[in-house]
């Protein structure tokens, strides 16, 4: 296999997973299984940090 079938191969390696993570998370807040919030939660290290952007969300939504 030359280079590029490798960086082909990195690609799809790195992408499918995302996608599908992606796909699985927008399943789960269209059945109502869950909330969007919850999945926002994962990616913050602490509660605080949390609240500020959902704030933040909440001030330019309105």
């Amino acid at each position: 296999m030359n280079t590029w079938g490798f960086v082909l191969l990195a690609i799809i390696a790195i992408s499918l997973p995302i996608s599908v993570t992606s796909l699985a998370f927008k399943y789960l807040i269209k059945k109502n299984i869950i909330r969007p919030s919850k999945i926002s939660r994962i990616f913050y290290n602490n509660d605080e940090n949390f609240i500020i952007s959902w704030k933040k969300a909440l001030n330019q939504s309105n």
